[in-house]
């Protein structure tokens, strides 16, 4: 099976809240979890995977924060059947059950 990959830019419309912008230099932390929240951010994610869903694609979207991850996942539950999770700290043995979910999933 080959595989067609293309990473889309997608202009979110995202500011930092005032409060940030304030400082000189803020935080990442604080940025990321920033981004994290921003509602229309994550509207806009949910859509473009709905979105790529309709087209038969196989979306992957990558978070750096785990809440992020799971905030994401139940969301999409709600239309998509099957979300595959995989993140940081699973443990091998979880790794292995998602790898098998996976390759399980009818093509």
């Amino acid at each position: 099976m080959q595989f067609n990959l293309e990473a889309i830019v997608r202009t979110t419309g995202f500011t930092l809240p005032q409060s940030l912008q304030d400082e000189e230099r803020p935080p990442i932390h604080k940025i990321y979890s920033a981004l994290v929240n921003d509602e229309n951010r994550n509207a806009l994610i949910i859509t473009d995977v709905l979105h790529a869903i309709i087209e038969n694609r196989s979306p992957v979207v990558l978070t750096e924060r785990r809440q992020h991850l799971t905030d994401l996942a139940d969301r999409l539950s709600s239309y998509i059947k099957n979300i595959f999770v995989f993140q940081g700290g699973m443990g091998t043995k979880k790794v292995s059950v998602a790898q098998r979910k996976v390759s399980e999933y009818p093509r």
